[in-house]
Formats: C-alpha cells, structure tokens, sequence
C-alpha cells in the first residue's frame, strides 16, 4: 500500500509542471478576459442620441418594437480569436430615460460607427423626430457621488421568476394593455413622465437599459435561450425531450448487429424514432386557459428577436433634498416595473442594491463603497452583474414614447418641426 501511495506522490510531484499551464489558465482567465474587454471597450467610441417628437405625433409602442427588431441586426458573434484574445463584445445599445428638472427625456447610447444606422431606424418610424447628438446626459453631476452635496440609491435589476429564475417566461407588454379598452389603459412611461413633476432641477431619477442583440445559439451571450425556451415549452405541455443517446448506445447496437448479421437481416434503432413515438401526444388540451397562456406567451417571446439585457435605476439628489424625497421616488421607480409582472417579474438585485433597511444606512462602510460603484458604473460603461433576456416586443414595452393614450405633461417635446432650407438655395462657403 505504501509503495502504490510513493508511486502516486511521486509522479505527481515529479511532473506537477504539466499542470501548470492548465492550472495558471483557470487562475488568470477571468482576470484576462476583464482586462482585454475593457481595453476593447475604451477602443469604441460611443455617443449620446437624444430623442424629441413633435407634439400632435400619434404613435404606439408597437412603432417602437419595430425599430428595436430593425435595432438587432447590427449582431456579429465574432470568432474565437476576437472574443478570448482581443476581447470582443458584440456592438451593443444603452437606452437611458431621464427625468430631471420636471422633464422626462429620451437619450440613445451607440457606438459611433452605427450613429446613421440608428437614427435612421427611429426615423423610419417616426419620421418627424428631432434626433440631436449631445454630450453624456449627466455631465451636470460631479465625479464622484456620494459626496458632502450629492447622494444616490440605485439598484441593478433581475428576473425573478419562480421556477429557476428562467429567463424566457415573458414580462407584461403593450400587447396586453392595448386590447384593454381605452378607459383602462395604462402606459407605463406616463406613470414616469407624471412622476417627473415633482422631480426638481436638484434631483435626477435615471433609467438605463443595456441592450445586446444576440441569436438564439450564442452560448456566450444569451445562453441558447431559443433552445431554453423550446425546453420550457415541451415540459410544459408534457412533449417528450429528444434525447440524443450515448456513443455507448450506438457500440452496443454496433457488436450486436455484427454478431447477427450472418443469420438475420439487421436494423439500425439507436437514433431512429417509430411513428408512435413521433406522434406522442401533448397535455395541450388538458392545460388550464392560463397554462395555455402561458405556454403561448414563451412561444411569442423566443418568436422575436432577443436582446442581451441589463436594467438599472438610480435616484440622485442634492443633500438638502435626497432624504425627504427617497421614499417617493424609490416608489416611483417599483411602481414603474410593477406595471410588467406578467409570467416573470423584475426584482432588485441584492448583491448591487445601495442601501437597506436598517438605520444610519448613510455611514456603513460596505454601502457607501457600494453606492460608489454604482454611481461610477451610471456614468461611465454599464457593466450589469444580472443579465437577462428581453425580445423586441418587451424592450419596446420598457421604452417608448407615450403618445396614444394621455398626452403626458413631463415629456419634452418639440413644438415644430424643424425643416432644413430647400436644396435649390445656395449656400456660402467660408
């Protein structure tokens, strides 16, 4: 026993350095791939869209998904060089709602490069928008927050569905409160634009929705979720999985059929479905009106196309202010996403929420740091914790411009159109 036990320790302590590439990797892989994506980011240089319609412009969510699906094409998975080595991130959008000194305004974060392309999109089906590139919404605040002046409560958001936080059961849209009749609908983004009145020209309440298009197989960025949502379709109206069978299944079939093939005629069945098996029925029938409800709304979701998603908010206010109007707007921001909770609701993510219950919450040490890194991260890269997956239709119910229903007294508009001169009149060169 004792000489097995030196065979052992001695060859593993006389060849350990065949490990340590191996070993080395695991220990420096995430450190390496934070530190070439971050190079690889600070080389795409991003501007700021911000979006005003005209008064009198009547449109729905639904113009809004159709410029978030046209949004999705922009997606290049990139090889296996460029994502390890090079630290390549699929191009990617920020969408940030604003509400600041009574407004609520627009604002769209791109890459430089697909500035023309977005604003063609918007353009596309909101032909009169006034699209103007400006510098990074909250240019206005200082540094660093908080400080002696400012203070911040944030928190990134997650899905929270019951069963195994799946990301393909579906948010509350449009679609659902646009066939409501009229008297009882209810915009989400009027809610907020109603609430930008009591917010003061010393306060700032923020949005900010990470959005990257990605397919439906990117195991990297999105997890196969088209693949996910097949999965939660099948068990929910008990369809047998396919199961792909071993490579033992097929060697077993393999020295069977060679041991009979001089005396029978042989057949293949490892991999090969009959008909009954082909034809299994489903418990669709048997499913309750909300089963089914269910079972249609995955179907809708992996259906369109899908964004690598993130979702934060903030509230930012001078001093003077922050405590007495916490409340209200922490009320303001819940209220908001409550509106969504259909088959799976977002929720606060509890490792980057800034503060909780407990008093003097201003001078704990871990929440100051981590109210810190949340201020740093709403003005500079979003860089979520807590990714999920959105389609265009629930991106579109996120962000949009209010215009149908009520008329929201917050939103900026623009009065007029603004048209540029006729081309027949010449214009001076200096």
């Amino acid at each position: 026993m004792l000489d097995y036990l030196n065979y052992i320790f001695g060859f593993f302590f006389s060849s350990w350095w065949l490990f340590l590439p191996l070993v080395t990797y695991y220990i420096v892989r995430d450190k390496h791939f934070l530190t070439v994506r971050f190079n690889y980011l600070g080389s795409v240089k991003q501007v700021h869209l911000e979006v005003k319609i005209p008064a009198g412009v009547t449109k729905t969510a639904r113009a809004m998904e159709e410029v978030f699906s046209s949004l999705s094409g922009v997606y290049r998975p990139g090889n296996w060089y460029r994502r390890f080595i090079d630290g390549f991130i699929p191009p990617y959008y920020i969408f940030m709602l604003v509400l600041h000194d009574h407004r609520l305004k627009f604002y769209i974060r791109c890459p430089e490069v697909l500035k023309d392309f977005v604003m063609s999109r918007i353009y596309s089906q909101y032909p009169d928008a006034i699209i103007n590139e400006v510098e990074e919404p909250l240019v206005d605040l200082p540094p660093e927050v908080p400080n002696p002046t400012y203070d911040i409560w944030g928190s990134d958001f997650k899905f929270g569905h019951p069963v195994n936080n799946s990301q393909v059961y579906p948010l509350r849209t449009y679609d659902v409160w646009e066939k409501l009749p009229e008297e009882q609908q209810i915009d989400p983004i009027s809610v907020i634009s109603e609430g930008s009145n009591h917010i003061s020209e010393k306060e700032w309440l923020i949005f900010q929705i990470f959005a990257m298009p990605v397919s439906g197989n990117d195991e990297l960025f999105g997890g196969k979720w088209k693949d996910e949502g097949k999965k939660v379709v099948d068990k929910l109206i008990g369809r047998k999985e396919d199961e792909e069978p071993g490579p033992f299944a097929y060697i077993v079939e393999f020295m069977k059929n060679l041991f009979l093939a001089p005396f029978t005629q042989i057949e293949w069945k490892v991999g090969q479905k009959d008909e009954k098996e082909r034809q299994w029925p489903t418990l669709m029938q048997h499913l309750t009106p909300a089963e089914k409800e269910k079972v249609a709304g995955v179907e809708n979701k992996i259906s369109k196309p899908g964004f690598y998603s993130g979702l934060r908010a903030a509230y930012i206010g001078k001093s003077d202010v922050f405590d007495t109007n916490l409340s209200k707007n922490r009320a303001l921001i819940f209220g908001f996403l409550k509106i969504f909770e259909g088959f799976n609701i977002l929720i606060p993510d509890q490792n980057m929420i800034t503060t909780v219950s407990y008093p003097n919450f201003h001078y704990n040490e871990k929440l100051f740091f981590r109210r810190k890194y949340l201020y740093f991260y709403l003005k500079g890269e979003f860089r979520p914790d807590s990714l999920f997956l959105l389609n265009s239709e629930e991106l579109a119910s996120l962000y949009h411009v209010p215009l149908k229903v009520v008329p929201p007294p917050g939103l900026e508009r623009e009065m007029v159109k603004k048209i540029p001169p006729p081309p027949e009149i010449p214009l001076a060169e200096f």
